[in-house]
């Protein structure tokens, strides 16, 4: 009997043991993965705010447009600061953009577009008057006519092109011709890295 009391005491007092054992792990176990959760949400609070920072910090393509755009001057016409001289049709059309008379432009290249189609002039002209009126999709189908070509405006015609998708905030065709113009010899090669740096 006494044998008995004594392995019942000593079981009791291991089971006691073993339970304290097992609530402190318990415990511990708790603690690690409370831990590990706000661990966690740390992270992923700290992502989120970066992306955040990082999308506030993108410029928008119109604001980047904005930013980047200079009307390109006129080397067809002779037209210069009022000294006007009698020209023909053709010139006149020139000198209707040089004056920023961007309506009256379109009307006389597009017309004179009619009776010479492949005059890379006069789809390079149209196109930036497109662009001055904020019509980018009218102005990147003559402007990619030129950039396409191996005409002596299709260096200014590509980047024009590219600005014409940042007016429309087409990023992805913006991003694919600035890249191009940036890995080329263009003299807008360092204009065309600063956007995509504010683009990527």
């Amino acid at each position: 009997a006494i044998y008995t009391a004594i392995l019942a005491g000593l079981e009791q007092h291991f089971d006691r043991q073993l339970k304290q054992r097992l609530q402190e792990e318990d415990r511990k176990v708790s603690v690690a993965r409370k831990t590990l959760w706000f661990a966690m949400a740390a992270c992923i609070s700290v992502i989120s705010v970066v992306a955040f920072i990082h999308l506030l910090n993108k410029a928008d393509g119109p604001t980047l447009f904005d930013q980047y755009y200079k009307p390109y001057y006129n080397v067809i016409s002779d037209y210069r600061r009022g000294n006007e001289t009698e020209k023909d049709s053709y010139d006149k059309a020139f000198q209707f953009y040089e004056r920023k008379e961007y309506p009256e432009a379109i009307e006389n290249l597009s017309t004179q577009l009619v009776y010479h189609p492949a005059d890379r002039n006069l789809q390079f002209y149209l196109g930036l008057s497109y662009l001055a009126m904020g019509k980018s999709d009218s102005a990147s189908h003559y402007l990619q006519e030129v950039a396409q070509s191996d005409h002596k405006l299709a260096e200014p015609a590509a980047w024009y092109l590219a600005l014409s998708y940042l007016q429309s905030d087409d990023r992805k065709n913006a991003t694919r011709t600035f890249s191009q113009i940036a890995g080329s010899g263009s003299s807008y090669r360092e204009r065309a890295e600063q956007i995509l740096t504010e683009l990527n």
